[in-house]
């Protein structure tokens, strides 16, 4: 990975974060690692979760949110993210 690489691509997810209204109502947390390729246009590409945070609002949320954060710095590899949802 390119130095500093994966903290842009990292920033832009936290950035772009939203936690799920109805999933903060009900205090659930949790972590989705996910995992994506970066087309040349800096688009996320075959995003899939690796490892689900066993809900499903967060599992969705986390999609999005990797869309929402584009367009990423290219990186010729596979990126994979924890993204933690955790109410303060």
């Amino acid at each position: 990975l390119l130095d500093g690489g994966f903290e842009l691509i990292r920033d832009a997810i936290e950035k772009a974060k939203i936690y799920p209204f109805l999933a903060r109502k009900r205090g659930i947390e949790g972590t989705v690692y996910i995992g994506f390729r970066i087309s040349p246009q800096g688009e996320p590409q075959d995003i899939r979760i690796i490892k689900s945070s066993g809900v499903r609002i967060l599992d969705a949320a986390t999609m999005d949110i990797v869309k929402k954060a584009a367009p990423f710095p290219r990186v010729d590899a596979s990126i994979e993210v924890p993204v933690v949802f955790k109410l303060d």
